[in-house]
């Protein structure tokens, strides 16, 4: 029995529309965005609680 070989060009586009279809890779991609957004505006927040007192 023959394996069929594949184009890379066409793994890499398998690969990618799979990976771009998976709910966790989107939750990791967007995650530390959001992270970063939430830290600085505490951090914000925290900044201009101490410079009033």
């Amino acid at each position: 029995m023959m394996m069929r070989s594949h184009a890379p060009r066409d793994v890499v586009t398998v690969e990618v529309r799979r990976t771009l279809t998976k709910r966790r890779f989107w939750l990791a991609t967007l995650l530390v965005p959001c992270l970063v957004v939430v830290v600085s505006a505490i951090l914000h927040r925290l900044g201009k609680l101490i410079r009033r007192r």
